[in-house]
């Protein structure tokens, strides 16, 4: 398995890019909608036990309960600080760290590409929090991600405008007409469907509606990986 994703919760994964390492919005504790990822999956991490042994690079991108604890990141770093941040989070203490702020922003770390979007949030009372999308070139792949980013607001032009080898989805992008529109227009060769409850936290039905939508549109949209379990791992870029 040279390329995988593996889940930790919510939309926080671990992608490996044929040896190459980010985690995106994967070290977080939850909130009273969306599951928060246990302790013995953060201790995994921090510990940097199987899969997690080395990381080279860390996605945040916005400042929400269950897409970043601060605590957290700050007792992952300690373990692993050749670990790359970028984050519009302040208070971050690491040997890498860059900090989001503008409306796009480039990095470039050898052949490793990274550009970032200021999407606006999802839901009018979210619309002052910065949410950052964007595109990682890692590894001779190109990778597209969105954060929390409302589906009118993701923007087709320039950057995020080229062909993906992968991109990563809540799931709303999958379960609202607007939102499989949208994929098909994007056209990834592959997608990540996340932003899933765990079942023990699935007070709204979120699950169930994921796997009605899928069982009846999946013919129509690109293969995907719905990301529901407790460190999933699912191969990416098969043959």
């Amino acid at each position: 398995m040279s390329s995988f994703a593996v889940l930790t919760a919510n939309a926080g994964l671990l992608l490996n890019i044929d040896g190459k390492t980010v985690l995106l919005d994967a070290v977080h504790t939850g909130s009273n909608r969306f599951s928060g990822v246990t302790d013995p999956v953060l201790d995994t991490m921090i510990s940097g036990d199987g899969d997690f042994a080395r990381i080279d690079y860390m996605i945040i991108t916005h400042d929400h309960p269950d897409h970043v604890s601060l605590r957290h990141v700050n007792r992952f770093l300690k373990t692993h600080p050749e670990t790359v941040v970028f984050s519009p989070l302040k208070n971050i203490f690491g040997e890498h760290v860059y900090q989001l702020f503008l409306s796009s922003e480039n990095y470039r770390f050898g052949d490793d590409h990274f550009y970032f979007r200021n999407l606006t949030h999802d839901g009018v009372e979210y619309k002052d929090v910065r949410n950052y999308g964007g595109v990682i070139s890692i590894a001779g792949k190109k990778i597209s991600f969105f954060g929390d980013a409302a589906i009118e607001n993701i923007q087709l032009n320039g950057e995020l405008g080229d062909e993906f080898d992968l991109s990563v989805f809540n799931f709303p992008f999958l379960t609202l007409s607007r939102g499989r529109d949208m994929i098909k227009k994007m056209d990834p060769k592959e997608c990540i469907i996340c932003h899933i409850p765990f079942e023990y936290d699935d007070v709204n039905g979120y699950r169930d509606s994921v796997s009605r939508v899928y069982d009846k549109h999946e013919l129509s949209l690109p293969p995907m990986h719905i990301m529901e379990q407790e460190l999933q791992k699912e191969e990416l870029f098969r043959e």
